[in-house]
């Protein structure tokens, strides 16, 4: 665990305002004395390299995707099974109607925990490890303002000793030019997991004006320059994954290297959570599928004389 490694090589002045804020409550939105100490030293690493950033926002990714792709929007996928010829892959559209396509290859790219209700024919190991993977949940507010704080940071971290209700404030205006127009502000507040307990089933309003409350011994004044506001519920977040995690991760792994390779999962819990690791173990199954593809399609071509 965090705490555990952080105490045998830091003070306790490092681990109250470096370990807790950010290796636990601000990565993955829970306690460090939950997560292995192994993501500690991923999410240090993370931290000294150049980000991806653009000013249309971390959303140009999907959109991006989206633009190449045929999307069914208010859909939900009931189950993928394997055929003679593929997969048939079952959905549900918005009004209810049960829809059935035939696919060549699939990747089922969701949390861990939604995995076993898409595959009904997943091996009962597999099932029992994905279900049981941890995940926080997260109660997020953003804040339009009519204009930003002085702080010229990017991302504030913040010790529990001085605020128990955030443990992070991201400064979207500070990322990149161009991401907030007009001299206008864009933050967003992180509650630690105790606020987002408290306050999840609250209405937007109430849990704005608790965020905007804590936020303020932050930024004084900041309640004045509030124009708009958006309160976000994510459940799962992000993996929590706990002290032995990645021995589970390697022994879930070993036997897919051998399993049919045009069934692939993608996700953030094949590591720590992140959007570069979901994209990149999704850039991964789609190699993998392609791949087996063309080797396949090379088999079946007739021989040359």
């Amino acid at each position: 665990m965090p705490p555990q490694y952080a105490r045998r090589h830091l003070t306790q002045e490092a681990i109250d305002h470096l370990c807790e804020p950010l290796f636990g409550g601000g990565i993955v939105l829970a306690s460090p004395d939950r997560m292995a100490a192994a993501d500690m030293l991923f999410y240090t690493a993370k931290l000294l390299v150049p980000h991806f950033n653009s000013p249309q926002g971390a959303g140009l990714l999907t959109r991006t995707l989206a633009d190449r792709l045929d999307v069914e929007l208010n859909t939900r996928v009931t189950a993928v099974r394997r055929r003679d010829d593929g997969f048939s892959v079952t959905w549900r559209d918005g009004g209810g109607g049960e829809h059935t396509d035939r696919a060549d290859a699939v990747v089922v790219a969701v949390p861990a925990p939604c995995v076993p209700g898409i595959l009904p024919e997943l091996a009962p190991l597999d099932r029992d490890y994905l279900s049981s993977l941890p995940y926080s949940r997260a109660l997020i507010v953003s804040l339009g303002l009519e204009r930003p704080p002085r702080e010229r940071a990017f991302a504030l971290f913040l010790a529990r000793r001085t605020h128990p209700a955030l443990v992070g404030i991201e400064l979207h205006h500070n990322k990149i030019p161009g991401r907030v127009d007009d001299g206008r502000g864009f933050i967003t507040l992180h509650p630690r997991q105790e606020f987002t307990d408290r306050w999840w089933d609250a209405d937007d309003a109430t849990i704005t004006e608790e965020a905007i409350t804590a936020a303020a011994a932050v930024f004084p004044g900041l309640r004045d320059t509030v124009l708009t506001s958006h309160v976000s519920r994510q459940d799962p977040a992000l993996v929590v994954r706990p002290p032995g995690g990645y021995a589970d991760l390697r022994a879930f792994n070993a036997p897919r290297r051998t399993t049919d390779p045009r069934l692939q999962l993608a996700g953030d819990y094949f590591g720590p959570s992140s959007t570069y690791g979901a994209l990149r173990s999704g850039e991964e199954a789609a190699a993998r599928i392609l791949t087996h593809l063309a080797r396949t399609h090379r088999s079946r071509r007739p021989h040359e004389s």
